[in-house]
């Protein structure tokens, strides 16, 4: 079987940025500012909402149609 990296913890904040734990001891910072003007990601604007991001490992989610893959997290986060 695959080692996948995994998502252990995520901490969002009101500045629109997540702190993110992954399991090979990589603590990331994810803004997600870049995306709020996107069709995809606008509800995300409404900071009671990104404020309610959960995981399941490999991905954040905030509902069934908005979420992120670690993928793409990897991606777009700065080492923290």
């Amino acid at each position: 079987m695959l080692n996948r990296t995994k998502i252990l913890e995520v901490i969002p904040h009101e500045n629109f940025s997540l702190d993110i734990t992954l399991s090979d001891q990589r603590h990331l910072l994810l803004s997600m500012k870049r995306f709020l003007n996107s069709p995809a990601y606008k509800k995300l604007s409404n900071i009671g909402f990104f404020l309610s991001v959960k995981h399941d490992h490999r991905l954040i989610y905030w509902d069934d149609s908005h979420d992120m893959h670690i993928d793409q997290i990897l991606d777009f986060a700065k080492e923290a």
